[in-house]
């Protein structure tokens, strides 16, 4: 299961990514009649719902219209975003005792927001890439595309891409993310995932052993890799009574006795920071 990264701090603008000017909604609200109308929030758009603010001090009577037509049912002084899109004019006019006010504005566009990143695979370590996939939200359902600016203890690496490569850190490394979304308009605030450690690697068999043999003298030489660079040790778990293995070599040897049969072997190979991994088989024996 991939692990899913909180943000450490979103909201940010990606100075790097310009955002492109909305699409066409006035610098201002306008406002007419004798009523002070407001509506808020002033740079609209369809992530929030519009509040009609009339300062007056009798009660009024509220309408909504939309591209120049009344919204129907909506009479109060809350607009619910479902009512309009991006592009849409939006009057808000409040009446009393035949006096009117209004404002009219235009809904821009809605930035892209991410919400989550979660990084995979489940057991990272050096040499294993790192794979980032974003979740976002963008209330005028607009495409989205992402930028990314990975970090290594806290500092930025070159690149834009989802994957950081396996041999860009090592063990004891802090690795975190920067992920701009965009939509066709702007780019969305910066999200910043919490760091996370990473671990130390345990070693892995490369070699594999002959599994049948006809002779006196077994030798198999037992060969683990770390990707950590630590030394690594050798030992025997399960093997024929009289085998020996060297522990630095992990050179395995066994002068053959017995009869002819399947014998179960279990080498253990243990790095320096005392994470093993383990190789079974099981050895048929030809005596001659």
């Amino acid at each position: 299961m991939p692990l899913v990264l909180l943000a450490a701090t979103a909201g940010c603008r990606d100075g790097k990514n310009a955002p492109a000017a909305r699409p066409a909604p006035p610098a201002e609200a306008r406002y007419a009649g004798k009523l002070q109308v407001e509506i808020l929030p002033r740079n609209a758009t369809a992530a929030e719902d519009l509040q009609l603010l009339y300062t007056g001090r009798e009660a009024a009577l509220y309408r909504w219209e939309k591209n120049g037509q009344p919204i129907s049912g909506e009479n109060g002084a809350r607009l619910s975003r479902s009512r309009y899109a991006r592009g849409d004019r939006i009057t808000a006019l409040a009446s009393v005792n035949g006096e009117e006010g209004r404002a009219v504005l235009a809904i821009g566009n809605a930035a892209p927001q991410v919400t989550s990143v979660a990084v995979g695979p489940e057991h990272i370590c050096r040499g294993v890439d790192i794979a980032a996939t974003p979740a976002a939200v963008d209330a005028d359902g607009d495409p989205l595309s992402y930028s990314y600016q990975w970090l290594l203890n806290g500092e930025a690496l070159p690149g834009d891409s989802p994957t950081l490569k396996g041999d860009r850190f090592k063990s004891g490394d802090r690795v975190s993310l920067k992920v701009t979304p965009h939509d066709q308009y702007e780019a969305g605030a910066v999200y910043l995932t919490q760091s996370f450690l990473i671990p130390n690697a345990a070693p892995h068999f490369v070699s594999a052993p002959p599994e049948t043999f006809r002779g006196s003298t077994y030798v198999y030489l037992a060969k683990a890799r770390d990707a950590d660079g630590d030394s690594i040790s050798y030992s025997l778990l399960s093997a024929p009574s009289g085998t020996k293995i060297d522990s630095s070599t992990g050179r395995l040897e066994w002068q053959v006795s017995g009869q002819s049969q399947n014998y179960p072997v279990e080498i253990e190979a243990r790095d320096s920071r005392g994470l093993t991994a383990l190789q079974k088989y099981s050895l048929s024996i030809t005596i001659p």
